[in-house]
């Protein structure tokens, strides 16, 4: 920008100071906020309040390291919010700004359709705003106010991820941004004093993505109190699909209305509601997390939620779409194959995990990583009843499992080949007969591979190539088959109550996701880079236990060869 350029900003900064400026963020929100359909309210989105109170004490106190979460409906007015927000941290707090979207397309669709329209209705906004550049480099999400830096970026590129330093992070869509780029983001907030991060999406995978963020924050609900009956303990989310015979939502006078499933008062959620954590203590670790379904916006129409849920009443796949857009309960639908009603199944006997020797074959799995993963079952037949999980350090692994192995008398192994790969060929060493070493590839295979181990003698150990997507499959559908499972999995209490949770999670975390190929092709896949080791670990076992022919079923026999 030339002479004249800056000195027209000048002025105009100059002519800006002290007007509208110096508000609190709810203010400045119905001040200078102005979508489509007028200025920002809080009338019909009252739940906004207490979050919009919330950040406000974090930028006046410059609280450091806050993460908030809002796990939210489909159409609640939080990209408008979350604009206005960081709006407000550049142009009153003077901080430097970072608006996070899938991808550079996204980001400029998103520029012109959403965020130049509000910054043009606010005098103010566009008084103080110009073309921005940092170290030489334009872009067209890159602004100025007034010294401090707004940027909207795609999360596609590593390079975007990493690049200017920020105080203020604002993640919009969490369950499509790249979730390793959205890891490596965290690096622009090292040298702020603040590191604000504010991540809001429409969540559509359990346990991941946002989900997985409000499961660590304090999970504030939107809890109702009857003013009839004084019952207070009424979440709209969790009642909507809870009894049929009792609706949460009823027709009243030919008006869709809210009504206490005790007394059958009518409800009024925006008055008649609060805020309440279910992991208070949390708060203080400045984790904080909203979950936000349409049903508590007055400003979203009961009718429309209504219509759509008589259509999602014949289409299953409408219904996973209605939880997650209406519901703010993230259901992946037929990409998730198994769910907490299919771990129910597995869960018919009441046991508890025991590291002992068994009478039974026991087949073993390992996933490994940063820390290894290690899951065995027992065979009692055609069933796997499940026995022992464990974490370990990395750098005890070949320690541990040999441990393990003799301790549970294990018959059958597999264990990743990589990428701790010289741990695992030690431990093939080891028992070369009961472990096989595996990698994933299109066609089932099995050899023996001949090397040099760290003495220089010549070694072999067991190989076996799978096709990940084929073997997990056929995982799933030993967890329920007919309305039954051939799998049986402890009581999730006791001393082992948290390992056992983590499982649970992890097998949920064995979701698909589409993907189409170059010439326009749908496939679907298991994700990977997610929390599911002790999924994949299972995996491992049962085909540990195919390998080796035990219980039931023989397994598929490869060629075996020498290499």
């Amino acid at each position: 920008m030339g002479k004249r350029g800056d000195r027209n900003y000048r002025e105009r900064m100059q002519a800006a100071a002290g007007v509208g400026r110096g508000l609190p963020l709810p203010q400045f929100l119905e001040t200078h906020v102005r979508p489509d359909k007028g200025p920002f309210t809080f009338q019909g989105h009252e739940p906004f309040r207490q979050v919009v109170a919330d950040i406000e004490r974090v930028f006046a106190a410059r609280e450091p390291g806050v993460t908030m979460t809002i796990l939210k409906g489909a159409q609640i007015g939080a990209t408008t919010c979350g604009i206005g927000v960081s709006l407000y941290a550049a142009v009153e707090h003077g901080l430097n700004v970072g608006y996070f979207l899938p991808t550079n397309v996204f980001a400029e669709r998103f520029d012109k359709t959403r965020f130049r329209p509000l910054v043009l209705k606010s005098p103010l906004i566009r008084q103080m705003e110009r073309q921005a550049e940092y170290k030489g480099t334009q872009t067209a999400m890159l602004r100025e106010f007034n010294g401090a830096f707004w940027y909207g970026l795609g999360l596609e590129s590593i390079h975007n991820a990493i690049s200017i330093p920020l105080d203020v992070g604002l993640y919009d869509e969490v369950d499509v941004l790249p979730a390793e780029n959205m890891e490596w983001s965290r690096d622009r907030f090292a040298h702020s004093a603040l590191r604000f991060r504010l991540f809001y999406s429409v969540g559509m995978s359990p346990g991941l993505g946002i989900d997985s963020l409000y499961q660590e924050s304090c999970q504030y609900k939107w809890r109702i109190r009857c003013p009839h009956c004084r019952r207070a303990d009424l979440v709209l989310e969790e009642l909507f699909e809870s009894d049929p015979s009792d609706p949460i939502v009823r027709l009243v006078g030919g008006i869709w209305r809210y009504v206490c499933p005790g007394c059958g008062g009518i409800l009024d959620p925006a008055a008649d509601g609060r805020w309440v954590a279910e992991h208070p203590s949390r708060i203080a670790d400045r984790r904080l997390g909203y979950r936000m379904p349409e049903l508590i916006f007055s400003a979203v129409s009961l009718d429309h939620i209504m219509d759509y849920w008589a259509e999602a009443q014949t289409k299953p796949s409408q219904k996973a779409k209605f939880r997650c857009s209406v519901l703010a309960k993230p259901d992946a639908g037929s990409m998730q194959p198994i769910t907490d009603a299919v771990l129910a199944l597995a869960r018919m006997e009441h046991y508890a995990p025991a590291l002992r020797a068994y009478s039974r074959p026991v087949a073993a799995g390992v996933d490994t990583g940063d820390n290894v993963h290690f899951a065995a079952c027992e065979l009692t037949g055609d069933d796997y009843r499940w026995i022992w999980f464990e974490e370990i350090d990395a750098d005890r692994m070949e320690e541990r499992l040999s441990f393990l192995m003799r301790a549970l008398g294990v018959s059958a192994l597999v264990c990743d080949s990589k990428p701790l790969r010289n741990s695992a060929r030690r431990l093939a060493y080891e028992f070369p007969k009961k472990v096989w070493l595996q990698d994933f590839g299109p066609d089932f295979a099995t050899e023996r591979v001949d090397k040099t181990d760290d003495r220089g003698e010549r070694r072999q150990y067991q190989r076996v190539v799978i096709n990940r997507d084929e073997s997990l499959d056929a995982l799933c559908d030993l967890f329920s088959q007919d309305g039954m499972s051939r799998m049986m999995l402890p009581a999730a209490d006791g001393r082992h109550r948290e390992t056992l949770i983590q499982v649970a999670a992890h097998l949920k975390n064995l979701q698909k996701e589409k993907h189409v190929d170059a010439r326009g092709n749908t496939h679907h896949s298991y994700r990977r880079n997610v929390p599911n080791h002790y999924g994949m670990a299972m995996n491992s076992a049962v085909i540990a236990a195919r390998l080796a022919g035990l219980g039931g079923r023989r397994g598929r026999k490869g060629k075996v060869t020498i290499v």
